[in-house]
Order: structure tokens, then sequence, then C-alpha cells
């Protein structure tokens, strides 16, 4: 970037800069740097030198986006994880392009606020618009991307470097009643097999949905164990937990295919928007709502938090209790826990 110095033996101020071949120059500004307006101006001519390099910048990025796929896809190993960042970053790629940011070097840091009011106000097929958390988790792949420009040398810096943004307060999934629970099991049987297998499994592990893809290799009939070979975090974290008596008949009946069931690729929002808020009419619930109902479970059934946390794979405390749920009702056999007297009180009540 252009910058002002100082010269021995000289009054003025130097400029250093850049010039349209890229070499770096220094020229004298004949601003005197004991005045404070000719400081003021020499600051001028650097700001517009500033601005010749930013516009030589975005010559060189002519290129446009097309190397981005490549640049991103060696820090993602994960499938689904490639799959759903390529999908972000194709929608940003749209906006770009109709908003006449060909390249690198027209992004600027109103960037940021521009592409965020688009993407909460521009309608989709359904007629919905994304929430401010979704546009924020692109905003940041696109500050990945002028990452990866500035690595390349198509811009010489990213200016959307340190732009904080507040996300709205996520909705608390609930643990699912024993009603709701009923209601979806009997609707299961007129939709795709995947649904009804993912239903069971992760009402009785709390696993993701993802993670109901197990392949059969991976279940111990003999010793009645379940390996959970991929979670969430990768092949790293793999873990295996008993098998629930529960789930034993439906794996049985599986044992002669390669994987408990196979997930299509817009499985959420075919459980979750199509089958439990469309059809069954509870706009309230998810998919995941099953491992908040699993963990909730267990701390009604006083489980142990190092058991609890083992069997879900929770690593962190603070989020497993991120996922518990508890209602009065479960709170009544502790109401004069803590009060001191309590029991004295409720005596001479009697």
């Amino acid at each position: 970037m252009a910058s002002l110095h100082t010269r021995k033996n000289s009054p003025f101020w130097w400029l250093k800069f850049k010039d349209q071949n890229g070499v770096v120059r220094f020229r004298s500004t004949g601003k005197r740097r004991e005045s404070a307006l000719e400081t003021s101006e020499a600051q001028e001519l650097r700001a517009d030198a500033e601005k010749g390099e930013i516009n030589l910048g975005r010559k060189k990025s002519s290129v446009g986006w097309e190397w981005v796929t490549k640049a991103l896809s060696p820090g993602l190993s994960n499938p689904a994880t490639k799959r759903r960042t390529l999908d972000r970053w194709m929608r940003i790629e749209v906006y770009l392009l109709q908003s006449g940011i060909r390249g690198p070097g027209y992004v600027t840091a109103d960037t940021v606020a521009d592409y965020i009011e688009w993407r909460t106000t521009h309608k989709k097929r359904s007629g919905k618009t994304a929430s401010r958390n979704t546009a924020i988790y692109e905003v940041r792949l696109l500050s990945r991307v002028m990452r990866h420009a500035v690595r390349r040398r198509l811009v010489q810096y990213n200016p959307m470097e340190g732009i904080r943004l507040s996300k709205e307060p996520a909705k608390e999934k609930p643990a699912m009643t024993e009603e709701e629970i009923a209601k979806i099991r009997a609707a299961l049987p007129n939709k795709p097999k995947w649904m009804g297998i993912a239903f069971e499994i992760a009402l009785a592990t709390g696993c993701r949905l993802r993670e109901t893809q197990i392949p059969l290799k991976c279940i111990d009939f003999d010793k009645g164990t379940i390996t959970f070979p991929s979670p969430k975090g990768g092949t790293k974290r793999a873990f295996t937990i008993p098998m629930p008596t529960s789930l034993r008949p439906l794996l049985e009946s599986l044992k002669d295919k390669e994987v408990t069931c196979k997930i299509p690729y817009m499985a959420s929002k075919e459980f979750g928007r199509d089958f439990l808020h469309r059809e069954l009419k509870m706009p309230h619930l998810c998919f995941h709502c099953l491992r908040v109902t699993k963990v909730t479970q267990m701390l009604r059934e006083e489980v142990p938090l190092s058991a609890a946390m083992r069997l879900v794979n929770h690593s962190d405390e603070l989020v497993h209790r991120i996922y518990q749920r508890y209602s009065v009702d479960d709170l009544m056999k502790w109401r004069d826990a803590g009060i001191y007297g309590a029991k004295e009180q409720s005596l001479k009540g009697k």
C-alpha cells in the first residue's frame, strides 16, 4: 500500500507507491514535513496513490472468480462439508455477478452490508428469505475467499478482514413429547424408508441425521455395539456406544444391507420442512429435536453427566447442557431443595 516516508537531509515528505507495472517507486511530494497543512496535502497524495494501486489490483484480477472452487477444495476433506460450502459459494457468486463485482479487486468493506441486505430481502422460489445468520455464514466464506485472493496476489489486502457481525439468537429446539413421537411414527410408514430408519436410530441414540447412515460393518451384533465412523468433526471423532435394546430388531432386519439407510442430499429439508412442517403441521420441530429429546430424557432419568456426554459424543459440558430441556413438572421433586428450614416448616404445617 502507498505510504509516506522521510529522507535524511530532505525537508519534504516522500511517497512510496507502485507504478502501473507494479514496480515500487519513491517520489518527493514537495510537501514540507514541518507544515501541518502541507502534511495534510501529502496524506491526500498518498490516498490518491493508494486508489491507483487498488485500480491496478482490479485490472490484475480480471480472471474473475473461476479460481475459487479450486482454492477452497483442499481444505474441504469431508464430502458433506465440501458440498455445503460450494453451495454457499454458488449463492454468493450469483450476488457478485449481479452486482457487477467481477473479481476480488471490486470487493469493498461495503460489500458486507450490501450482501446481508440482499440475502435477507431477496426472495427464494418458496417466497421466503434467508435469515441474517445464514447471510453471516456466507459473508464469512466470502472473507475466506478474499484471504485466498490476497495469497494469490490478486489484491493487496482483504477489505472484509476484521469486520465483526452480531448474529441473531438461534431458536431453541424443543424436546419431542410422547404424543408428537407417536404422531410422527404413525405417518412414517407412508414416507420413504430412510425416514423411518433414521428416525428410530436418532431417537434411540441421539445421533445427528447424517450419522444415521451407519455401515453395517460398524455394527457388532455379538458385542452389542454401534460405531459411528464419521460423526460431526470427522473420522478423528469416531465413537462406539452400546446398542440400545429397542434398536436391535430394526438393525437385525438390515443385516443384508451395506448401510442402515442412504441419506439423500436434501434430507434435512425433506424431513423437516416437507414432512414435519407442511404435512404434520409441526413447524416447531426438526430432525435435530431427536438429539435434544435423547439428552433431555437422560437428564430426567438422572444418567450421570459423563455417561450422557459419552453416549451422544459431546466433548464439551457447556454444549451438552444447551441440549437439556427441563419442564416445570421435572423440577417438582426438587421444589424445596436448597431452602433452609423447608422440612421443619413442612412438619409444623402438618
